[in-house]
């Protein structure tokens, strides 16, 4: 896949759906996106706050069942959940209140989370053959 700029991303898939799971999956991807959206958002506000941030790890797992992707049309496609976990321990005498602030800022200020939570309206267009269709999905 191109993401522009000349940079490339490969993907596999997931051994699950019959892939070889030799490289990230789109679910992997997908939850790496999270991560490094919140990673970026706390770096950002802990700036601006001034605050030193010691040691940040951000942890994305999500609960997927494949039979979904597969046709089961008793189980949904996609994310059944999300967790999200931020650990973070800022520099010596940052107090808690300052800490707590600081992730309900970057949280608020977190693109694709803040996309995630309430969702948004998707587009989506065909093009080439069969002839161009669209369709609009909501997620709210």
């Amino acid at each position: 896949m191109h993401l522009g700029r000349g940079q490339e991303l490969t993907f596999a898939l997931d051994d699950s759906v019959g892939g070889a799971h030799d490289a990230p999956t789109p679910g992997e991807l997908f939850c790496a996106a999270l991560a490094a959206s919140v990673d970026s958002a706390v770096r950002l506000v802990a700036a601006r706050m001034s605050v030193g941030i010691e040691r940040l790890a951000v942890i994305v797992t999500g609960d997927v069942d494949s039979r979904g992707v597969l046709g089961d049309t008793q189980v949904p496609v996609g994310f059944q959940s999300i967790r999200l976990e931020v650990q973070l321990r800022l520099a010596a005498g940052t107090t808690a209140a300052t800490g707590k602030r600081l992730l309900a800022i970057a949280e608020r200020h977190c693109e694709v989370l803040q996309t995630l939570m309430s969702g948004v309206r998707i587009r989506v267009i065909h093009s080439g053959d069969p002839p161009s269709q669209s369709s609009v999905a909501d997620g709210r």
